[in-house]
């Protein structure tokens, strides 16, 4: 990378850092010139490392939006670039929203006071199929595009609707906008709706709310350089079906007039009317530009029978179903980059997350006993497990027992959600895309596998003279090929991947490699005589005999 500093021709003029390589350019302005030549008021933490700019609300007229309402303003946290130790921000990233203006004249920038009106951005048109990741930690960015088929999209978890505006993960980042900008990406924040039915019932309800929304959404995409949204709204009464239609419609219709793109997440079909029933998906795959269906989970955490996270089978079905409401270029397919570990006792399961990048050292050490089922497009395993040897390593695990809280909390922390410690010897965390708990005869679990949580830790009781055994449904390279083959036979939009993180430099290979429909000519994962591993006995089980294929419906107790 070139770096080059811009000289002072007058009083009037900024000295500022400029960043250039060959893709991308910043310019950026130390942090108090920028505060000396804004028109937002602003207020700042003791230390002053963070600042909130009070920015007037917005309106389209035509190709133009203005700032012309001094009496209304949201509270926008101002984007900070770190360079060197120096607090900057990037004038291009933001325009005129952030209050100023500059010009670059024989090699000089001078910022000004920005006018009222500035042009509506433009939004390019998207190319399908999309290869998109989820992001709820806010991890270390990609270092290249995910696939070249089409665009690739980026979700960090950073805003979650309150009863005032929008609360803000303190994760938001514009460094991490920028590195994927600079790589090609469109970064799509996700929004939650904390996933509490009676909370969300006040919102959908209550139309004098949603101006905010959309307002602070309009800004934070205009400053930080969001391309659009997904909506992430889960756990919502079934009563409040149409609100919550009308809702994301408003939000929608309302963000398409900046040039602001929208999506929504849904789960596939079942009676649940609160998880299920309330997503009237043909709506809305009316209003925003793209429908998730999240394809996962088939068998949920809290289940007490074990099964697959998203067997073939299962996928196909779900999203064969919705093309009958959701047109083929809108709808994502949902893919899992985790499955779980099951550990039955006498017929009784407990399931805990476990993730890809995991899952090699049973690969490496139950290669002789990992088998194909070729119904479910999935590799199963099953441990017999001793009581001893159970009971020894139940003993073991309390002795992590206090890290992986710290660890639990801190995650919790990281997304803005509560975390739950259960009991002594139970942990888990709500960093959820389904935050919900469920009851078992045993005890009572939260159910958070599906979004981003870090481990659930249990101990069970010691268990004497019955039989244990662990069950595993592999997601791997050759059952996530499948589901990626879906995309190119129905036609859809893309994929979509819960969640960054999950996964290893193998899955990764395999996003890049796939041929999913687009221009991108890479050869083929895909090729199903050659998918299965190399080092796993090639055994086939049939699904009605040996291996359920569990559909366990969630409800809200």
């Amino acid at each position: 990378m070139i770096k080059r500093f811009l000289t002072v021709s007058s009083m009037l003029s900024l000295l500022l850092a400029m960043n250039t390589n060959l893709s991308q350019a910043e310019t950026l302005v130390p942090i108090d010139e920028y505060i000396a030549k804004t028109t937002h008021t602003y207020t700042t933490n003791a230390d002053k490392s963070e600042y909130t700019i009070n920015v007037p609300h917005l309106r389209v007229a035509g190709d133009y939006v203005y700032m012309d309402n001094a009496l209304k303003s949201e509270p926008i946290k101002l984007p900070i670039i770190q360079k060197d130790g120096q607090q900057y921000v990037d004038l291009d990233l933001a325009t005129a929203v952030l209050g100023v203006t500059y010009t670059v004249n024989n090699g000089v920038v001078t910022v000004n006071a920005a006018p009222i009106r500035m042009e509506k951005r433009t939004s390019p048109e998207m190319k399908r199929p999309v290869s998109w990741a989820f992001d709820p930690f806010t991890t270390t960015p990609y270092s290249g595009l995910m696939n070249t088929s089409g665009d690739n999209i980026i979700s960090p978890s950073w805003f979650e609707l309150q009863d005032k505006g929008l609360k803000l993960n303190k994760n938001i980042n514009a460094s991490y906008v920028q590195t994927y900008r600079d790589q090609g990406y469109r970064v799509w924040p996700l929004i939650s709706n904390q996933f509490d039915p009676k909370f969300t019932s006040t919102v959908v309800n209550n139309e004098s709310k949603w101006d905010a929304y959309v307002q602070q959404l309009a800004q934070y995409a205009y400053i930080y350089g969001f391309d659009g949204y997904n909506f992430d709204f889960e756990n919502v009464s079934y009563k409040d079906r149409d609100a919550l239609t009308k809702f994301v419609a408003y939000l929608a219709d309302t963000l398409r007039t900046y040039n602001i793109r929208t999506s929504i997440d849904v789960t596939g079909y079942s009676d649940s009317p609160d998880w299920s029933m309330v997503y009237n998906r043909k709506a809305f795959s009316e209003s925003v530009d793209y429908v998730v269906l999240m394809a996962y989970d088939e068998t949920w955490a809290s289940s007490t029978k074990a099964g697959p996270v998203a067997s073939y089978p299962w996928v196909k079905r779900h999203a064969t179903d919705m093309l009958k409401e959701v047109p083929a270029n809108k709808l994502v397919l949902g893919i899992p980059y985790y499955m779980r570990i099951w550990t039955v006792t006498d017929g009784k399961a407990k399931g805990k997350t476990l993730q890809i990048k995991d899952t090699p050292q049973y690969y490496e050490n139950y290669k002789d006993q990992i088998t194909w089922n070729d119904t479910l497009k999935t590799h199963f395993l099953e441990i017999p497990v001793s009581a001893a040897a159970k009971a020894q390593a139940e003993q073991d695990s309390l002795e992590k027992q206090a890290a992986v809280i710290n660890e639990a909390k801190e995650a919790g922390d990281i997304i803005g959600v509560e975390v739950q410690v259960l009991s002594t010897n139970v942990v888990s965390t709500n960093a959820s895309a389904n935050n919900i708990t469920a009851t078992t005869s045993n005890s009572t679990m939260t159910d958070n596998d599906t979004a981003g949580n870090k481990t659930t830790t249990t101990t069970p009781k010691k268990i004497t003279g019955s039989k244990v055994v662990e069950q595993i449904w592999f997601e791997d390279n050759n059952s996530l090929g499948y589901k990626l083959d879906l995309v190119k036979d129905l036609k859809l939009a893309g994929f979509a991947a819960w969640r960054k993180g999950f996964e290893d430099a193998n899955t990764l290979d395999l996003i890049s490699k796939a041929n999913l429909g687009g221009k991108h000519t890479s050869t083929s994962h895909t090729d199903k005589d050659k998918r299965k591993k190399s080092t796993v006995k090639e055994k086939t089980k049939s699904t009605k005999e040996d291996i359920p294929m569990v559909r366990v419906v969630r409800t809200h107790s």
